[in-house]
């Protein structure tokens, strides 16, 4: 059966999100996603599990009331059951990246993101990718960061990590002091004291992950992004803040790297609007 490209908004599109670990061992996560946004918010109107395609295609065809076409790289279990094959629209790219980071991203379960804020995420983590501000300032130099989130202020201090063979990302330290003991910690290997300082990190994933194709072909990240909130020396879930003040932190320190001065950045995720503004130290990397 030939692939066909007719785009019906009643339709749902059945995509091989990702892959998972249960008790029975490794499993595929297949969802259907309306073709219009609107409709239940850009999320998958089902998602079912399978260990091959046609199982999950059929769960799929089975759990789905409207019309049902499969993305091309499932055209060969869809001949078999009678689905039809499609491009994947465009922009439906976003929802299923979504849906991927979140499968593999146990951290983002506990948020409650609408597809224009993730999109808002991963665009401000692109930015921040792409001008690699690790090449400019070593992680043992903290970067002044003042986050306003919901007419409340704070000051961080950032570390930015990647230009000593860590994975790229940065870590935000929001008590005073906080800083200076997390790279006194590191520079004598006490990993035990490190992971006892209260912190919020963000790191591209150094592995492949089942989310990458979809970031990649959604938004140009390369790797997935990696949340971790450490409180009293244990890891917690990220929050709503968290989120929203990584995102802007991301943006302004994007932006950092071309001014070396200051530098301001605002996301409006879900309607709550975040600002950052951070002041650059001198350069201290070759």
């Amino acid at each position: 059966m030939a692939a066909v490209s007719t785009h019906c908004t009643n339709m749902l599109y059945a995509v091989r999100i990702g892959r998972t670990i249960t008790r029975e061992g490794p499993v595929t996560i297949y969802g259907g996603f309306p073709a219009d946004l609107g409709d239940n918010g850009g999320k998958p109107t089902n998602i079912v599990s399978g260990r091959t395609d046609e199982e999950g295609l059929r769960e799929l065809a089975q759990a789905s009331k409207e019309p049902l076409v499969c993305t091309r790289d499932l055209e060969a279990a869809g001949n078999r059951l009678g689905v039809r094959a499609a491009r994947l629209p465009k922009v439906l790219l976003p929802a299923v990246a979504r849906a991927a980071i979140v499968l593999v991203h146990g951290a983002l379960h506990s948020v409650e993101m609408t597809l224009s804020g993730f999109m808002e995420f991963c665009l401000a983590a692109r930015a921040f990718k792409s001008s690699a501000p690790w090449r400019l300032w070593n992680m043992d130099v903290p970067i002044d960061v003042e986050v306003e989130y919901l007419g409340g202020q704070r000051r961080l201090e950032a570390s930015l990590l990647g230009n000593r063979g860590a994975p790229e990302g940065l870590w935000l330290f929001d008590d005073s002091g906080d800083f200076e003991r997390a790279m006194a910690a590191c520079h004598d290997g006490d990993m035990e004291t490190l992971e006892r300082i209260d912190k919020l990190g963000m790191s591209f994933a150094l592995e492949e992950t089942g989310a990458d194709q979809w970031l990649q072909r959604a938004f140009g990240l390369e790797r997935a992004p990696y949340f971790m909130r450490w409180r009293n020396g244990e890891v917690y879930p990220v929050t709503t803040e968290d989120l929203d003040t990584i995102s802007a932190t991301l943006l302004t320190l994007s932006r950092l790297t071309a001014s070396r001065r200051e530098a301001f950045g605002l996301v409006c995720l879900d309607g709550r609007v975040t600002t950052a503004l951070a002041t650059a130290p001198p350069a201290t990397t070759s």
